[in-house]
């Protein structure tokens, strides 16, 4: 077997999830979410085990990262069963990081048994999360490979939003979505990728479908979205009309279906200063690149009509397909 010290550096891609956002070999994919931006629990795997998982809480008064250490390791011993080799623990190490985001009061540490682990953790000045994080190490790689590994992804996570954008991931598809959104629901199969957002009466949808050939096979692209749609374009007694989106083939979706009652919301939400959503605006195309279909959906209080674009813009459908334009990511 080579040494894998003498391997090429991995390619390393930036993956998001609840205001977390870090940069892991691009072979790595969600493995398990849980939680929400308060509390939660996120798994990155690659095809043999897992190999980065982050936790994160945000706890009032006084945190003592040593015992949130120490329960964590307690945990992972909870798993071992006797005939498993004894886990061995080295608290404060040091690893090599390459951020430039340098982290106050980190505290590192490595464990190894049956299999070996780097760890560290560290509480956010900026949002106050306490955060914990961990890379598995596969069996036979170069111990110095491993560490060189692990302190790159652990030390360069970044903990909160930047700009007031989050960043979320799966399987390929990013979204940038504004931190005031919070996901409200996820789908993670094969042929679809879809987030959910809703802040107070607004809503954004971001969605990818795989094997745009077969699903355009005998469809255009407005027939397929009208069918996928059709509940949500009868609701809003929405139009599409031809478009393009980043050189691809696209559809400009737009509606309204404000009447009755839901007029005197609207007046009421907007004497009262807050936003009330009544326009529907989406945007769907087709990248041929990655044979893929891509759509945002937005549902927003007129003030904010503007977001699609925005979000859309943000959208990486095939690599470099936003190279050159401005405002895609925050900065």
């Amino acid at each position: 077997m080579p040494n894998r010290k003498q391997s090429e550096e991995p390619t390393m891609v930036r993956h998001g999830w609840q205001g977390v956002t870090v940069a892991i070999p691009e072979e790595w994919n969600i493995g398990a979410i849980s939680g929400d931006n308060t509390a939660g629990y996120a798994r990155w795997d690659d095809d043999e085990m897992p190999r980065l998982e982050i936790k994160w809480a945000s706890e009032k008064g006084f945190v003592d990262l040593n015992s949130v250490i120490d329960k964590y390791l307690k945990d992972l011993q909870k798993g071992r069963k006797k005939k498993d080799p004894e886990i061995h623990i080295e608290r404060d190490i040091k690893l090599p990081g390459k951020s430039k985001r340098k982290k106050a009061g980190v505290k590192c540490f490595h464990w190894k048994g049956g299999v070996e682990g780097y760890g560290a953790a560290w509480i956010c000045k900026e949002c106050g999360r306490t955060m914990i994080a961990q890379v598995m190490v596969p069996p036979g790689q170069d111990e110095e490979e491993a560490r060189d590994l692990a302190g790159s992804i652990m030390l360069g996570i970044e903990d909160h939003p930047r700009d007031g954008w989050v960043l979320w991931s799966a399987y390929g598809m990013d979204c940038w979505i504004p931190e005031d959104f919070k996901l409200s629901g996820q789908r993670l199969m094969a042929g679809l990728i879809e987030f959910s957002f809703e802040k107070e009466t607004e809503t954004i949808k971001v969605a990818r479908w795989g094997m745009a050939n077969v699903a355009l096979k005998r469809k255009s692209l407005k027939e397929w979205t009208g069918g996928e749609m059709a509940k949500d374009f009868r609701k809003h007694a929405a139009d599409a009309e031809e478009s393009e989106v980043k050189g691809h083939e696209a559809l400009d979706i737009s509606g309204s279906n404000i009447a009755g009652v839901q007029l005197l919301h609207r007046f009421y939400f907007h004497c009262t200063g807050k936003l009330f959503a009544d326009h529907f605006l989406a945007k769907a195309w087709h990248c041929e690149p990655t044979n893929s279909i891509h759509y945002v959906e937005t549902y927003l209080d007129r003030e904010n009509v503007g977001l699609v674009d925005e979000i859309v813009g943000r959208v990486e459908c095939h690599p470099g397909c936003n190279d050159g334009a401005e405002g895609n990511e925050p900065s």
